[in-house]
């Protein structure tokens, strides 16, 4: 139950927060980099990692396993359910067009 609790604190808070951070500058549109930030499943160099810490004999290393697996398995399942919804939202949302600002002025 906490591998899962924390698998869904990864998903859907941390990387995508973390994401939007880091990304400001580079990627100025918010709601490109609240998509891209939700994408992007964590995976098989994670899986890696941990291996190498198990065959390293590190302690807790299988349970440090155990927890990237579940987090994993749910970011896929995540990804999986809403690719087409949230792609197709993120679609819509793109294909606005911009608004203009209008200035007023206070004469």
């Amino acid at each position: 139950v906490a591998a899962f609790g924390f698998a869904v604190a990864v998903i859907a808070l941390v990387r995508p927060l973390a994401f939007r951070f880091v990304f400001r500058k580079a990627i100025p549109n918010g709601v490109a980099r609240l998509f891209m930030g939700w994408f992007g499943p964590r995976g098989l160099s994670s899986l890696l990692l941990a291996l190498l810490a198990v065959q390293a004999a590190i302690p807790q290393a299988e349970y440090l396993l155990a927890i990237i697996g579940v987090v994993v398995l749910v970011s896929v399942v995540a990804h999986g359910i809403t690719a087409t919804p949230v792609s197709t939202w993120y679609g819509n949302v793109a294909e606005q067009p911009k608004r203009d600002r209008v200035l007023v002025s206070q004469e």
